[in-house]
């Protein structure tokens, strides 16, 4: 299976889908669809709608001021259920792990260091675009000299499997994150999980 791990952290590692989307709608100051309906939108739908009510041009800005207020959210976010055995047996098991996120990478960092999982990933990386996952792929890769043969990147949206097939790596979709399983499913990724023990099956044995 695979020796190299690229994660999602927000929806992926950390329950932190709708403090996000809540965080976002108060900067914006509109309304929206409760979360649980916009499970169901791809990025591209969310993209539009907020198009509606913030320009293109404008979006980079209040993704950076929702990061910046990230922080108080920190203290009060948890790990999805399982996730910091399943994270530890990973690395236990020789998994290498890395976390390519479009949160910013002090934020990731605070919430590893809380949670004393920061020596479980040998990196982290944040990326300022939303839409941009691929290009952090593909520089963790070319980094650390990673196989795509032997890597998997492992997130829970539809831009997250879009962001793997660009990169030339496989994917593993996760349900309990931002967007829905049957979504998910429409995206046609390489896995898809309902448990976080269950991503120990992607574990390459030796």
């Amino acid at each position: 299976m695979f020796k190299n791990f690229v994660f999602d952290f927000d929806g992926t590692i950390v329950d932190s889908g709708e403090a996000i989307y809540q965080n976002l709608l108060d900067s914006l100051k509109i309304q929206a669809p409760p979360f649980h309906e916009l499970r169901r939108y791809p990025a591209h739908k969310l993209l539009s709608f907020l198009e509606v009510h913030v320009s293109k041009l404008e979006i980079p800005k209040v993704v950076l001021q929702v990061r910046s207020e990230y922080k108080k959210y920190l203290p009060k976010l948890a790990l999805i259920k399982d996730m910091n055995e399943t994270l530890l047996n990973m690395h236990n098991s020789g998994g290498r792990l890395f976390l390519c996120t479009s949160n910013s990478a002090e934020n990731v960092h605070q919430f590893l260091e809380i949670h004393k999982l920061s020596h479980a990933f040998e990196n982290v990386l944040g990326t300022m675009s939303i839409f941009g996952k691929s290009h952090g792929i593909k520089r963790t890769l070319k980094k650390f000299k990673l196989s795509p043969h032997e890597t998997i990147y492992i997130g829970d949206e539809t831009r997250d499997i879009q962001a793997a097939k660009k990169a030339g790596i496989a994917c593993a979709s996760v349900s309990w994150g931002f967007n829905e399983r049957t979504l998910l499913e429409t995206y046609n990724p390489d896995f898809l999980f309902d448990d976080a023990r269950e991503l120990l099956s992607l574990i390459k044995k030796t």
